[in-house]
C-alpha cells in the first residue's frame, strides 16, 4: 500500500489543475476564430439580465433580434492584431475583402461578443472569412 505525503498530494493536485487548464485553453484554440466568436455570442445570449450585468455586459436589443440579450465586452477589444490567436475571441477588420484581396489589412481584436453587421475575420494579416448578420 502506497502512502501519499502532503508534498506528493500537492504535486498531484497541481498537475491535474495545470493539465486541465492547458486542455481548456487548447480546446478554445481548436475552433477557428469565427467559430469562437459565434460560440461566445451564443454563450452571452444565454445569460440572464442579472448575469449579464454581473459580467459587465450590455443588455438590450442587438440588431434585428426581437428579444433582448447580452453582449459581453472583450478584455483586449481594439488591440491591433494580425491573427485570431492574438485575441481573446477573434481578429477582425471592417475592410471589405473585395477591396483588399491579397492585401494586408489593418485589424483589431473584436470588442464584444456581438456578431452584427459585416465582420471580416483576419488571419496572417489578410481577410480569411466574412460573416454578415443583422
Amino acid at each position: 500500500m502506497m502512502r501519499m505525503t502532503f508534498s506528493k498530494l500537492t504535486l498531484l493536485a497541481f498537475a491535474v489543475v495545470f493539465i486541465g487548464g492547458a486542455k481548456a485553453a487548447e480546446n478554445k484554440l481548436d475552433h477557428l476564430p469565427w467559430e469562437r466568436h459565434a460560440l461566445a455570442h451564443q454563450e452571452a445570449e444565454a445569460l440572464s439580465q442579472a448575469q449579464c450585468a454581473e459580467r459587465g455586459g450590455e443588455w438590450g436589443k442587438h440588431g434585428t433580434a426581437p428579444q433582448e440579450s447580452c453582449a459581453l465586452k472583450t478584455a483586449d477589444g481594439g488591440k491591433i492584431c494580425r491573427n485570431g490567436n492574438e485575441c481573446e475571441i477573434a481578429c477582425v477588420s471592417r475592410v471589405d475583402p473585395r477591396y483588399a484581396k491579397n492585401r494586408f489589412v489593418v485589424a483589431e481584436c473584436v470588442k464584444s461578443t456581438s456578431v452584427l453587421g459585416c465582420i471580416f475575420y483576419v488571419e496572417g494579416g489578410m481577410v480569411a472569412h466574412a460573416d454578415c448578420r443583422e
